[in-house]
């Protein structure tokens, strides 16, 4: 967890300028849109990581994070139900919408690093990537803008679901994601490869954030 943390969220120069009202209408919309476009392809990068990892207890997490996502609502006599609606995709647009966007949101496509390790047959680090670098830090960063968008810039509890739906979500992820990476680590290559995975998760989550900060004219995306 300390890895993926390089400093507080709530020091990052984007959230700073939020929670003083600071951000204009255009960048929070730009930032809002960009968040959208990483939730319609986080199914993919879930998918991509199960499908060469090797651990059933790693797989099965895998599996009940990619059917939320997909918004399950029960399952029962062999059927799997989903609505629509309550996917993480869909709430995430409709946050986009409610900040202006009129264009449809486009996945996000993951980093060269992270598709060249999944590539090579490594999945501990894309998986400690996604699930420290970033659901571990999700929680922490909408926890500090939530009202701010609320109280200062008029979102409705409606459009707010996507965040605040994953306060609670990936709080649970990113700690059962932490015990069971912590589990697999049997040998210094293990330690290594969790590491770097967390590092460069928590570090592309600060600079996907730090992009956005006022004095910054095009938002690179995350790295």
């Amino acid at each position: 967890m300390a890895a993926a943390r390089p400093r507080p969220m709530s020091e990052n120069p984007f959230i700073v300028s939020l929670r003083k009202h600071e951000v204009s209408r255009e960048q929070l919309r730009r930032y809002l849109v960009n968040l959208a476009s990483l939730a319609v392809g986080f199914p993919q990068v879930v998918s991509s990581v199960l499908g060469v990892c090797r651990d059933e207890r790693v797989r099965h997490h895998l599996i009940a994070n990619l059917l939320e996502e997909e918004g399950i609502t029960s399952f029962e006599h062999n059927q799997i139900h989903f609505d629509p609606a309550r996917s993480h995709a869909f709430l995430a647009k409709r946050l986009a919408r409610a900040a202006g966007e009129t264009e449809e949101v486009r996945a996000h496509v993951p980093t060269p690093w992270f598709r060249q390790k999944l590539a090579s047959g490594s999945w501990l680090a894309p998986f400690a990537y996604f699930a420290i670098g970033h659901e571990a830090n999700i929680p922490l960063t909408f926890r500090l803008i939530i009202d701010t968008l609320s109280k200062d810039y008029g979102f409705d509890d409606a459009s707010l679901e996507f965040l605040t739906e994953h306060v609670t979500a990936d709080e649970r992820h990113g700690h059962d994601a932490a015990e069971m990476i912590a589990a697999m680590v049997r040998n210094p290559e293990d330690r290594a490869e969790a590491l770097e995975g967390a590092r460069r998760g928590g570090l592309s989550w600060w600079g996907f954030h730090k992009s956005f900060a006022r004095f910054f004219k095009t938002p690179p995306g995350i790295a």
